[in-house]
């Protein structure tokens, strides 16, 4: 029993990887869309505006967005608790990298190939393709360094850091699905032992689990 998070650089093949591990491993995946259908459940419509901008000064003590990033928290670490999913997030590694038995993905490569990936994805030209990247991941640096106070290209939290471009996509999904079988051996005792707790010592939100009960009825 295990939980994989998978996050990477725009253009790094993370969507791909995303699914295809957890079809491999007959994990529910849980991504964007499913996140927003929850917030949406919850009472929340505004889901672009008040997560996918920093947050500013007065939005460290109250405010919606606030409130909105600390249900997305509670939200990851709810599907963690449940075991045997994967999470393609830009932000739950942060939440969950405490926990033994999580496995974060970092996907990697070069701007080059990854411009090439999003032009043939996205059906758009060369320097639409670089210039995406370029506000995205300077978006992403600032929404992680507001809300969580980390640099979102730190080493720390991460299991994995693989580079698509020199692997591959079938080696990187080879190297996750036996990292996350290494991991799925460590039981609670081992990680107390280590230091770690285990995924069966979060205590979910019983109002926040009605939500994604109808959103998502299999969970």
């Amino acid at each position: 029993m295990s939980v994989i998070t998978i996050s990477g650089q725009v253009g790094s093949g993370d969507n791909r990887l995303a699914r295809s591990v957890a079809e491999k491993l007959g994990y529910l995946l849980v991504d964007r869309a499913v996140y927003e259908e929850v917030l949406k459940e919850y009472g929340i419509v505004d889901f672009d505006q008040l997560l996918d901008t920093p947050m500013h000064f007065l939005d460290r003590f109250a405010g919606e967005k606030r409130d909105t990033a600390d249900l997305l928290n509670k939200m990851y670490l709810l599907f963690a608790k449940r075991n045997n999913i994967v999470l393609h997030s830009r932000r739950a590694f942060l939440v969950l990298s405490p926990f033994i038995n999580v496995v974060n993905v970092f996907l990697k490569a070069p701007l080059s190939f990854r411009v090439q990936n999003l032009m043939e994805s996205e059906k758009i030209g060369e320097r639409s393709a670089e210039e995406r990247i370029r506000r995205e991941e300077k978006n992403r640096e600032r929404i992680i360094d507001s809300f969580y106070k980390k640099r979102w290209d730190s080493i720390e939290p991460w299991t994995l850091v693989i580079n698509t471009h020199k692997l591959g996509i079938d080696l990187a999904e080879k190297m996750i699905l036996d990292a996350n079988a290494r991991v799925s051996e460590c039981d609670e005792v081992c990680g107390w032992q280590d230091g770690f707790p285990g995924l069966d010592t979060i205590e979910a939100d019983p109002i926040l689990g009605k939500a994604v009960k109808k959103v998502l009825p299999e969970f």
